[in-house]
């Protein structure tokens, strides 16, 4: 059964590009008027006939205008008239569409677009499984299987709205429910919209209202390659989903069946064609049927393969009586037979890991009609598929044409080039990807320095560049020692940001020394600096600073002034962690009207963190909350959410400081939501470990408990060995020892034992606790006013007045009440 016609979105695209002809506009806008002839344009307009004639041919064949012969005095002239008294172009959340009455050509986002199925066959009971299905359906199956074709033909009788939503390996659980709340809001919902046009980063809150929205509007959300995404916010998005009750249909395609528990009534595994399927398809592919039950038995009923089978019959090619690898042998005689146009086309969208613009394409060299008649038959042939403007092949054909490139050094040269082009940090990554494939060794390590302070900043998408390093590495770093210096240290920002501090240092030690050994002094002092701050992190500041002078001399001798900035900013960090906070204020304070004015807006942001952090610790909480705040809202306008969750923990760092323990619970909350804890899972456990004293200091010690489970089950798996951490991790359970009114001593001791390798706030934090608890025992009485009366003392050694200090003990204390009072509750009952 052929599938109908998708609408010609390339005719509005052309449509949309001849707009910026101004002779074509002046056509329009005087054929609007009246009709006219090629000669009577010219003359009105002062342009050649042969131009004019040329442009109406392209408005004729697009149906925008309709040529007619009358008779006029006697001779027959052809005039032309406008076939819309209007034309609107209309700009809204689900694309752009250009509609000439009654003709409409809508004009898609790529990943809101259904994909085009030119040819449809059989399926009937999967398709007739969707119609009867509720709620969410999974449909699964290998790679060419036919998924998205099936999908595709359900969403295109679907009665009522559709979004199809394309999942790749960086996007995030924020830009699919944006996505979708712009989806939901064209359909007269706006409050996912309004929310996240707020601030609002609670995942729960934001699914919350997903469901409620769907439990009241009919509409089809397709969730494309699900197998693709790396965020447990979509994973939870798509779990919640399956478990409610809504009206609408929410589809989500993967290779994979998924990892949690789906009821059989809502998935549906795509498998072969039948072979009568099959036979229809090859059939109205133009391929004489005859034998194919031989074929059949090799190729099986794959739609992909039995695709390309069509291609080599068509082109008089014979399948042998022995065939080891029917795809691989199909390609390869394709490739083989294809004109040259078709077969660049084809090998350069094979290269390429995502969808790739037209735009791309044109880095062939192949001239315009050619490029567009190639591009055009291998749409035809569905050898490529096209959604919106975006061009791509199917992964399992992408891999067999991979094998049989002609010259591949060069395909990864034209994909290097045009993604080097941009400046948006995922692209260069593509760039380095490809540069590295097409054995451009020195171009990927010149585009390895540029990249590594956005991935320092959690810019970039770790899992996936993580990979290419790998290959970088293990593949190519013995050819060239540029890359293989410049790979090790982007592997060490890799692992800092994983909390595997003994490998970061491993990588950044080997990049530090490869610097050296060839010479490329950069590339010294950017693992230094790197190096000083993972030793930072592990309580090391002596080394830290040490590192630190050691790259400031040697940035001063290359004149490399922005190493100079770096290293003079991490200096003063370290001051501030080793509790030197007036040094660390000045060259805050300094550096900040610089920044501000510089239009540096990151580092801005974090120079008001670190202000605020400093204020935090002075007891100054209104100062340090303004300051904070300052700072989330420029990582908000920016979208860097690591550090956006960084500056939500610093605030409720501050709030509880403050007292105002419930109020540090949401920031923490908020933190919590705003990062994936595989990628990220140090930050994750800092989050989960602080919100574990919270929620004891305020009674909820099952909930304390939990929390402090996951955090140390997330420690072991990803072998995190922050002392910070395991100090902090000692305070929670010696906490949740003295609310269960057991011996709590021995935990009090572990963290007491590493508060030297912790900075001047977590000191803070332990000593306020565990000297609190200490005193309120009679046993470790003395013990715990020791520690209170040493903590007293730095306090007051950094500009804390008498009385503020009393007044947080006193708080401290009353929490702590809070905590025992509430387990002895809880055994009552």
């Amino acid at each position: 059964m052929p599938g109908s016609c998708d609408p010609p979105v390339e005719e509005g695209s052309e449509f949309l590009s001849i707009l910026s002809d101004d002779i074509t506009v002046k056509i329009l806008v005087m054929l609007s008027s009246s009709p006219s002839s090629t000669r009577g344009l010219s003359r009105v307009l002062g342009v050649g006939e042969s131009s004019i004639s040329r442009r109406l041919k392209s408005l004729e064949r697009l149906g925008i205008v309709e040529g007619r012969w009358v008779s006029s005095g006697g001779v027959n002239v052809k005039l032309y008239y406008m076939k819309a008294k209007e034309i609107t172009i209309r700009i809204d959340s689900q694309g752009i569409t250009v509609s000439l009455g009654r003709d409409i050509y809508p004009l898609r986002d790529p990943y809101y677009s259904l994909p085009v199925n030119r040819l449809f066959i059989g399926r009937k009971p999967q398709l007739e499984f969707l119609r009867r299905s509720e709620g969410v359906t999974f449909t699964v199956g290998m790679a060419g299987i036919g998924k998205t074709s099936l999908a595709a033909e359900y969403a295109r009788a679907f009665d009522g709205p559709v979004l199809w939503n394309m999942v790749s390996e960086s996007t995030t659980f924020f830009q699919l429910i944006r996505r979708i709340s712009l989806f939901l809001a064209a359909l007269g919902d706006k409050r996912i919209l309004e929310s996240l046009n707020q601030g609002y980063e609670d995942s729960d809150h934001l699914i919350g209202l997903l469901i409620d929205s769907l439990s009241k509007v009919r509409c089809l959300i397709v969730i494309d390659d699900y197998h693709n995404s790396h965020d447990d916010r979509i994973k939870d998005l798509v779990i919640r989903l399956s478990k409610s009750k809504i009206v609408s249909r929410i589809l989500v395609i993967s290779r994979k069946k998924p990892e949690f528990y789906i009821d059989r009534e809502n998935m549906l595994v795509v498998r072969e064609m039948s072979q009568e399927e099959a036979k229809e398809l090859v059939s109205n592919l133009g391929t004489d049927p005859a034998g194919f039950g031989r074929v059949y038995a090799a190729v099986g009923g794959i739609p992909q393969l039995l695709i390309l089978y069509s291609e080599a019959v068509k082109k008089g090619l014979s399948i042998p009586s022995i065939i080891e690898d029917i795809s691989e042998y199909i390609a390869k005689e394709i490739l083989d037979k294809m004109p040259y146009e078709e077969r660049l086309v084809l090998e350069l969208l094979s290269i390429v890991r995502r969808p790739s613009p037209y735009q791309m394409l044109k880095r062939l060299g192949i001239k315009g009609p050619k490029l567009r008649a190639a591009v055009t038959s291998l749409e035809r042939s569905m050898l490529i598929e096209r959604i919106g403007s975006q061009y791509y092949v199917n992964d399992m054909l992408a891999r067999i044409v991979e094998k049989w490139l002609e010259d591949p050094e060069e395909l990864h040269r034209i994909a290097a080039e045009f993604f080097s082009s941009s400046t948006r940090d995922e692209d260069l990554v593509e760039a380095i990807y490809h540069y590295i494939m097409g054995g451009d060794l020195a171009r990927a390590a010149s585009l390895m320095v540029k990249i590594i302070e956005p991935l320092a900043q959690a810019r970039i998408s770790l899992k996936p560049f993580e990979k290419i390093l790998r290959v970088a590495l293990d593949k190519h770093g013995e050819l060239n020692p540029h890359l293989r210096g410049w790979a090790c240290l982007a592997m060490g920002v890799v692992k800092k940001l994983e909390g595997l501090f003994g490998e970061a240092l491993e990588y950044l030690y080997r990049s530090e020394e490869i610097g050296s050994s060839i010479g490329d002094q950069r590339l010294e002092v950017y693992s230094k600096i790197e190096g000083s701050i993972v030793l930072r992190q592990m309580g090391r500041y002596g080394e830290a600073l040490k590192r630190l002078e050691e790259a400031l001399s040697i940035a001063r001798d290359i004149r490399d002034r922005y190493a100079v900035e770096r290293i003079l900013y991490n200096i003063a960090v370290v001051s501030f962690f080793t509790g030197n906070l007036d040094s660390s204020e000045n060259y805050f304070r300094d550096i900040l009207p610089r920044l501000s004015r510089s239009g540096d807006r990151f580092r801005e942001a974090l120079t008001l963190g670190w202000l605020g952090m400093i204020y935090r610790i002075r007891f100054k909480t209104r100062e340090s909350l303004e300051a904070l705040d300052r700072s989330s809202k420029i990582f908000l306008d920016l979208g860097a959410a690591h550090s956006l969750a960084i500056a939500y923990r610093e605030v409720a760092s501050t709030h509880f400081i403050a007292g105002n323990v419930v109020d540090a619970i949401d920031y923490q909350e908020r933190a919590a939501a705003l990062i994936d804890q595989n990628s990220y899972p140090h930050l994750a456990v800092g989050i989960k470990l602080d919100m574990s004293i919270y929620k004891a200091l305020i009674g909820e010690l099952e909930d304390s408990r939990k929390i402090l489970g996951d955090a140390e089950e997330l420690m072991r798996l990803k072998g995190i060995e922050d002392p910070e951490y395991i100090a902090i991790l000692a305070v929670c359970r010696a906490l949740n020892e003295y609310a269960d009114g057991r011996n709590f001593y021995e935990y009090a001791l572990n963290a007491l034992e590493l508060i030297d390798r912790c900075g001047i706030y977590r000191r803070i934090f332990i000593m306020s606790l565990i000297g609190v608890i200490m005193a309120n025992t009679r046993s470790h009485r003395e013990e715990g006013q020791h520690i209170l009366s040493t903590l007293k003392a730095m306090l007051k050694g950094a500009g804390v007045r008498g009385e503020d200090i009393e007044e947080f003990l006193d708080t401290i204390a009353r929490m702590i009440k809070i905590a025992r009072s509430s387990n002895k509750a809880m055994i009552e009952k």
